[in-house]
Formats: C-alpha cells, structure tokens, sequence
C-alpha cells in the first residue's frame, strides 16, 4: 500500500501543463552541422519532452523583471523555457556551434560564450540559475557551485540535475564495471563522474538549502500491464514518471534538485 500511496503523489507527466516551448522540430530548415543535428533529434524523444514538462515544472513563473541564467544551455531550449516563464534569460556554453544555433531560433533570449567554471558575470545578479546535466561533465564541480552561489543573489534559486548512480541504471551499471569490466558513464562518454543522489545532494548542501528534490524515471511498463493494479493507478499509459516521495525521489535515472542560496559565512 506504500507503493501505492507513492504513486497517487507522483509527479505524473500526464497532469503537467506540457506548454509548447518551441522545441526544435527535426524537419528545421536550412544547413545544420552533424552536432546540431544530434541535438535536434534528442529532443524529438519522448524521455526529452517530458523532462522538460518536469523542469517546466519545477521552474517559478516570473513576477516583475527577474533574471535567470541557463548554465551549459547548448542549443538555447531550456533557455527559452525560462523566458516563457516570464524571466529576463541569459543563457551561456563553451560551443560557438551550439550558440549560433541557439541565437538564431530564440531571438528573444541573450546568449554568450562563457565557460561555467570561469564565470564573467556580476555578483548576486541572477533570481534563478539552471544547470541541467552540467556537472558530471566538470572537473571540478566545487569550482561550478560557488561560481553560481555567487552570482545568485540572496535567496536566489538553483535547480540542477544529473544523472544518479543509485537507480536501476545505475545499478545496472554497477554489474557492468564489476562483471564486464566495463566503465558505466550513464550512457554518456563525456561524463567524467556519474553522482549517486546522496552525493550530490551532500555537495550541494555547501552551498543551498535544498528545498526539492525529484527523482526522474524511465518506466518501461508494457510487460507489466497485465496487473490490474497497475492499470488502477493509471501507470499502464506512463512510460516517463518523476516523484518527489522523500525516498523515491533518491532512485531516480536523473535526480534534480531545487535549492535557495545560503548565506556566504553559512557556506560550509
């Protein structure tokens, strides 16, 4: 009945407002790099789409003239996203490629070459910061933590997220570095470290009080849609669930989470 109980408080992507946030369409004219191309047809899958509805979620409407920066916005969608929801938007990446593209689709954000761990921009400016699937590609993850806390002004907002370890992919992965020997990266070559929830949530602490934490699920179901239960509940129809039940939002594939700048001589 646990179970259960955790599924009816699921973030279910079915009750999500799925606004169109002018996500690239894979039939988009003119010449596209091999690169740009990649990007656009990882937004035409349906594990993309409604990430996005859980981000769309877990990002606050605007009120006045708020700022918000996307760090490593690569082709500028979840930049959009954040102009949609009513904030002035910067987004910024190391790939010129990328920011070409994104400059010419979404006119109405600003976007600029900058390096996450080398940030150029003012102290306490930002209301909001995203950094999507940004720190497992770092070095030096610490380095990218205080840049944000620094340019979030007091109780600013971060939202991040990343892949986790401790879910069945990474479990998965798991038995693959132990048996096959071989490195589980959580499908991603440029991944330099693959965090499991607890682990991120304990750096993140350094800097934020967290306040939120999701857990995002690949839920293949058609093998079980025999069970009545399942049907019950609705979960047949759900491939792609987020909860935010205190121990299912730790199993996860993509943990994100939401936290609100601490005061500099609180910062751990």
């Amino acid at each position: 009945m646990e179970c259960l109980e955790a599924c009816r408080k699921v973030l279910d992507m079915r009750s999500f407002s799925f606004t169109d946030v002018h996500l690239p369409h894979k039939n988009f004219s003119g010449h596209l790099s091999s690169l740009e191309k990649r990007w656009l047809m990882k937004f035409q899958f349906d594990f993309e789409k409604n990430r996005l509805s859980v981000i769309e979620h877990l990002v606050p409407n605007a009120r006045d003239s708020l700022k918000a920066l996307d760090v490593g916005c690569a082709i500028g969608v979840f930049t959009n996203l954040l102009h949609q929801k009513g904030y002035e938007a910067l987004g910024i990446d190391t790939n010129k490629e990328l920011l070409t593209f994104a400059k010419n689709r979404y006119i109405h954000c600003r976007f600029e070459l900058m390096n996450a761990l080398h940030l150029d921009l003012p102290t306490s400016y930002f209301d909001f910061v995203l950094a999507l699937e940004l720190i497992e590609h770092l070095d030096n993850p610490y380095k990218l933590l205080a840049n944000i806390h620094r340019v979030l002004k007091d109780d600013g907002v971060v939202l991040l997220s990343t892949p986790n370890r401790l879910s069945l992919e990474g479990a998965r992965g798991t038995v693959m570095e132990r048996v096959a020997k071989i490195g589980w990266n959580a499908w991603d070559p440029e991944h330099k470290r693959v965090y499991t929830s607890i682990e991120i949530m304990q750096l993140l602490r350094k800097f934020f009080k967290i306040e939120k934490v999701v857990g995002y699920y690949y839920v293949p179901m058609v093998p079980c849609m025999k069970y009545d239960v399942v049907k019950k509940i609705g979960l047949d129809k759900a491939h792609y669930l987020a909860f935010d039940n205190r121990i299912l939002s730790m199993l996860g594939f993509i943990t994100f989470i939401k936290g609100v700048k601490r005061k500099f001589d609180s910062v751990e």
